[in-house]
C-alpha cells in the first residue's frame, strides 16, 4: 500500500468517526467523548461541545485530503503533512 493510499485512508477514517458528533447522534455517556463534569452534567453543553470537536475533526481530516490532492509529492511524508496527520489522530483520540 502506497503512503498516499494510507494517508487518504486515515482521512476518510477520521472523518467517518466525526460524523456523529458532529450531527449530535453521540449522546452522552461514560464510555466515548469528552467526559468530564460539565459535559457529563449537562446534555446541552455534551451535545455543544461534542459537536464543536465534530466539525473540527471533519474539517482536520478534510483539510489534510485538500493538502495531499494539491500536492502531489506529500506522499513523502512531509514535515507539513505528519502535523496535519497528527493533529487529525489527536482530535480523533479525544472522541475515544
Amino acid at each position: 500500500m502506497s503512503t498516499r493510499v494510507l494517508l487518504y485512508s486515515i482521512c476518510a477514517i477520521v472523518a467517518v468517526l466525526a460524523l456523529p458528533p458532529m450531527f449530535g447522534l453521540l449522546p452522552p455517556n461514560h464510555s466515548v467523548g469528552i467526559r468530564i463534569g460539565v459535559t457529563l452534567g449537562s446534555p446541552v453543553i455534551w451535545y455543544l461541545v461534542h459537536g464543536i470537536l465534530g466539525w473540527a475533526l471533519f474539517s482536520a481530516a478534510a483539510g489534510l485530503a485538500f493538502w495531499l490532492r494539491r500536492h502531489p509529492n506529500a506522499a513523502r511524508l512531509s514535515p507539513l503533512a505528519l502535523m496535519l496527520l497528527a493533529m487529525s489522530l489527536l482530535a480523533g483520540m479525544m472522541l475515544g
